[in-house]
């Protein structure tokens, strides 16, 4: 019986964030709001870090899959620099 797998664009935003953590260590930090929403903080350019596949930075400053999902769960969380700031304008999205 063959080993049944899970593509990375499908698995949560939470576990997605975690793996992106540890994808660019010491470049990565994951927040969560009172209300539990993830925010990455970094002050690396988007372009310049390493993606868990499906993954990517959007034009909005979202970590997201959207364009990736092959369930239909799309999944996004805000990426800020230190100062608070968005990370708005970048499209990491490989094809």
């Amino acid at each position: 019986m063959a080993a049944k797998t899970v593509k990375m664009c499908d698995i949560s935003l939470e576990m997605a964030a975690k793996i992106f953590r540890m994808c660019n260590y010491g470049k990565v930090q994951i927040e969560q709001t009172r209300f539990n929403e993830i925010i990455i903080v970094t002050d690396t350019n988007p372009e310049d870090l390493i993606y868990p596949e499906g993954w990517y930075c959007n034009g909005a400053g979202e970590f997201s899959n959207k364009e990736t999902s092959t369930t239909g769960m799309h999944q996004s969380a805000p990426m800020k620099n230190s100062k608070g700031e968005r990370w708005i304008g970048y499209y990491t999205l490989d094809d």
